[in-house]
């Protein structure tokens, strides 16, 4: 959608606003997105414009990512004078501000080896020049992977013929929740009860 507005000052001069709203898919990976000004005092065949074209690489949304695994994205923009600033924000936190511009492309690289932590954390790139009106900006939530780191087992280590015993097993947070079996003298049990509770890195079971 696009909206625009016209805002009359005392001495009878415009100032005109124009907002152009749109949710981008991947087609509109580097297209360019230009606003024109014309007026009866610019030449018809030369309006004011300037244009900015956004296009931001990373893995598919939702394509799993492993712990420990070097992981590179990349945050481009083109067009726009100046270029545009790019900025990377984790979890709404300053990530990495450094980045460098070839002719009018903006690209800005952040390079990190993913953490258990990193599951569901929420990685935001901004473009952005001392022109734009809005700042354009695209998200991804990362999705990784990671075993669990423990095992436990608890309850009581004693007990009398035709006592019922109850033993919990219980796994660290992982990402998928682990799969927790019971074996007793090599022979799988069937009969176990388990659940699976969401913590903030992952699953714990």
């Amino acid at each position: 959608t696009i909206e625009t507005k016209a805002t009359e000052t005392d001495d009878h001069r415009y100032t005109v606003t124009s907002k152009l709203r749109l949710r981008p898919t991947a087609d509109d990976d580097y297209v360019d997105y230009t606003c024109q000004a014309r007026h009866q005092a610019i030449p018809e065949d030369r309006p004011m414009q300037t244009t900015v074209q956004l296009s931001v690489l990373w893995y598919i949304p939702g394509e799993a990512i492993r712990r420990g695994q070097h992981v590179e994205l990349v945050c481009r923009s083109r067009g726009g004078n100046p270029p545009a600033q790019l900025i990377w924000y984790k979890n709404g936190n300053q990530a990495r501000m450094a980045y460098r511009t070839t002719d009018r492309l903006s690209e800005n690289v952040y390079a990190f080896v993913a953490e258990a932590s990193d599951n569901k954390a929420r990685l935001r790139c901004e473009a952005n020049n001392i022109m734009a009106t809005k700042i354009l900006k695209t998200e991804v939530i990362l999705n990784v992977l990671f075993a669990p780191t423990q095992v436990i087992v608890s309850g009581p280590s004693e007990a009398r013929i035709g006592d019922s015993v109850s033993l919990q097993c219980q796994t660290t947070a992982s990402n998928p929740a682990a799969d927790i079996k019971w074996v007793i003298n090599g022979k799988q049990m069937s009969n176990a009860t388990s659940k699976i509770v969401p913590s903030p890195e992952g699953k714990t079971h």
